[in-house]
């Protein structure tokens, strides 16, 4: 899992929905905490899948990381193939944010 935060938005990019369990993550229970309007206005998680993964952005442990979400702090999950990343990462003229 990374993340970064910048201008009012956060990324949080995985390849695995179980890095996000609620109550075990660093993130969910540390980081998120630390969010507060208006210094943080958005929560975007890109998740990268593999081909017939049963892992989505309904994955009960991302709508449990929505619930500890200040109100005011929009969210939005993003399910990005992994071969479209490895085709996207390969491009070095490509910027990673049109990659998803």
């Amino acid at each position: 899992m990374f993340a970064v935060g910048f201008c009012y938005k956060y990324c949080v990019m995985a390849k695995n929905v179980s890095s996000f369990i609620f109550a075990l993550s660093i993130f969910a229970s540390v980081e998120v905490k630390k969010f507060k309007p208006p210094k943080v206005k958005n929560l975007n998680v890109v998740l990268f899948i593999q081909k017939n993964s049963v892992t989505n952005c309904t994955n009960e442990s991302l709508e449990n990381l929505t619930m500890g979400l200040d109100k005011g702090i929009g969210y939005r999950c993003v399910e990005v193939p992994d071969s479209h990343l490895k085709e996207c990462g390969s491009d070095p003229e490509k910027p990673c944010g049109a990659c998803w």
